[in-house]
């Protein structure tokens, strides 16, 4: 006698039923997307910092995102405030305009 259950674990649905199987499929696009932009960002940064290994270890690894995001924001140089102010002056020169207008 034919039975519904055993029908739909026999079609493979393994008794979850379409909504899972829908709902699952709808969800991994935004999952591709979601990986494919933080990859881009960092294998971006590596190659522009010259960062070989953590190219080629984003590169072949799939964590989703979070080995991404781990080196943009731990991994890799800060910028912006959070980043050393360097003097750019060379050999303490100064420019004439500097000595001859002060500013108070």
């Amino acid at each position: 006698m034919w039975d519904a259950n055993t029908h739909n674990y026999m079609m493979g649905t393994g008794g979850f039923g379409f909504g899972f199987a829908q709902g699952f499929w709808g969800f991994m696009p935004l999952v591709l997307v979601w990986s494919f932009v933080w990859k881009a960002l960092a294998l971006w940064k590596a190659a522009r910092r010259g960062d070989t290994i953590w190219f080629g270890a984003l590169l072949v690894l799939n964590t989703v995102g979070i080995a991404e995001i781990l080196y943009l924001f731990v991994f890799s140089e800060p910028k912006g405030i959070l980043k050393d102010k360097t003097n750019t002056v060379s050999g303490g020169e100064v420019k004439k305009e500097e000595q001859s207008n002060p500013q108070v």
